[in-house]
């Protein structure tokens, strides 16, 4: 973390706080965690979910602390600055400890519950052979090839690590950063000192609902990055929204007036219109409506959802400004996201991993694969432990509806029972073709199933490469157990 010369007296400006505090110089660092602090370091005191920071200022204070911020009521610490939420207080500073660098590229934040990772995906592609370079940060990593950055990451990072990206992508001159932006970081101020220049919204079903509880809050929660938008671009800014749905309609309609709203689908009302859509194992293509004109899109992605996911790729690079034309040749060379529809099988019998973990990004997987199977279509899925328990019997409707086999299996069980967790799949009546607690060999049955004809869908994990037993993760790739195999049988 980079040293930064402040006094509490500044601190308190940077938060919005009014008062008499101390105007001494010091330097130090950033931090939220107690055990790294050092003399002269800000240490934030935030509330977790398995630990509270507030129980360790007293500590962080013998360590040398020049400065707590904090927001728990009880007894004021010496050289403290409380706040009315230490996460947004958290956020606030680690903006201003890199500058605010963000503020220096066109920034694009992509939200949902499925479509995230491929849409980020997309743009950054189109960005990086249109506009010369990007910083892209997501599911797959933090990546900006002009800094050297390619680091792991969560969705969205913290907000100090969000800011330590964008500090390394300005400073070698990238103007662009598109973030996969999760209703967790949302709720938790992770992006709320990001000046959104554009925000996109794919679609919205069931998910975290262990954490948000209801529907609704996590549609609110969602909302926020549009509300984030607004309140850094104001009419510049750009809301690009699948109105397939009526929560984008009803996203498209609340923004109005306060965002340019553009809208993306099979709607007949989208300013990117999808009609005449095709599609093959070898890829997609269809037409691109807008306005008077229409582009001829062909690319590597099938299903219509990835068509979907293609128009709001379009839709904002034309919002930065970027000829309709050249972005149509960038699509045809754009790869597909490692873990998204991957296809890992034969000619003659075809494999797909993809990450589909919720009932609806399964649904659609299945109802875009099924036309293109001569033979059977198989189906091997599990649900994630320590997670949203409803969800279970719902993945197993949606493998029932489209599969002529379905098998069930686990995914990352984390802490939960792996069968606790396939019994909730089976509650409502599943009649699968096979049931097998242990992953590998579930696949490996599945695989042996196969007939000429026969395509097989296996869900969930997409491009992890590991498997998280209990509290320990194991490397563990559905790509690689596939690939051993066919090499085993020809």
């Amino acid at each position: 973390m980079n040293k930064k010369e402040y006094s509490i007296a500044e601190l308190a400006e940077v938060l919005g706080i009014s008062g008499d505090f101390d105007e001494t110089r010091c330097s130090g660092r950033l931090t939220r965690d107690s055990r790294t602090v050092e003399a002269g370091d800000i240490f934030v005191a935030i509330a977790g979910g398995t630990s509270d920071g507030h129980e360790y200022i007293t500590a962080a204070l013998e360590q040398g602390a020049a400065c707590v911020v904090y927001d728990a009521d009880g007894t004021v610490p010496e050289r403290g600055v409380k706040v009315t939420d230490s996460r947004i207080a958290w956020s606030q500073l680690s903006a201003w400890n890199f500058r605010y660098p963000a503020g220096g590229m066109h920034t694009v934040g992509v939200t949902g519950t499925n479509g995230k990772t491929t849409i980020q995906w997309i743009i950054s592609q189109l960005l990086q052979e249109l506009k010369g370079g990007v910083l892209r940060v997501g599911t797959l990593g933090a990546v900006c090839s002009s800094c050297g950055l390619d680091e792991e990451s969560l969705t969205t990072p913290d907000a100090f690590d969000l800011q330590r990206y964008c500090s390394l992508a300005v400073d070698s001159g990238t103007q662009f950063a598109v973030f996969e932006v999760s209703s967790h970081a949302l709720c938790q101020h992770r992006v709320d000192t990001i000046p959104f220049n554009g925000a996109v919204f794919s679609n919205l079903s069931r998910d975290h609902l262990d954490y948000h509880e209801t529907e609704e809050a996590y549609f609110a929660a969602k909302k926020k990055l549009f509300e984030l938008c607004a309140s850094h671009s104001g009419s510049d800014g750009y809301a690009v929204i699948c109105t397939d749905t009526e929560e984008g309609r009803q996203l498209a309609s609340e923004f109005e007036g306060e965002l340019r709203i553009l809208r993306y689908g099979v709607d007949d009302n989208a300013d990117y219109r999808i009609t005449e859509f095709e599609q093959s194992f070898q890829g997609c293509r269809f037409q691109l409506v807008e306005g008077d004109r229409s582009f001829s899109i062909e690319s590597s992605y099938i299903g219509l959802h990835n068509a979907r996911n293609l128009a709001a790729g379009f839709a904002v690079l034309r919002a930065i400004g970027v000829s309709g034309i050249d972005i149509v040749t960038a699509l045809k060379s754009a790869t597909v996201v490692p873990g998204r529809l991957e296809s890992v099988g034969t000619t003659a019998r075809g494999v797909f991993v993809d990450y589909a973990h919720t009932p609806d990004a399964l649904d659609n997987v299945l109802q875009y694969v099924k036309p293109l199977v001569s033979g059977r279509l198989l189906v091997l899925f599990g649900c994630g432990g320590d997670r949203d328990r409803g969800k279970r019997p719902q993945m197993a409707a949606s493998a029932d509806r489209w599969a002529d086999i379905v098998c069930v299996s686990s995914d990352n069980p984390r802490t939960e029972d792996p069968q606790r967790i396939i019994d909730d799949i089976l509650s409502e009546g599943l009649q699968p073709g096979m049931v097998e607690v242990d992953r590998r060999a579930a696949i490996l049955k599945s695989l042996a199933m196969m007939e000429d004809g026969d395509v097989l869908v296996i869900a969930g994990k997409g491009h992890e490469d590991y498997q998280i037993l209990g509290t320990e993760k194991i490397h563990f790739s559905d790509q690689e157990i596939v690939r051993d195999y066919f090499k085993s049988v020809s």
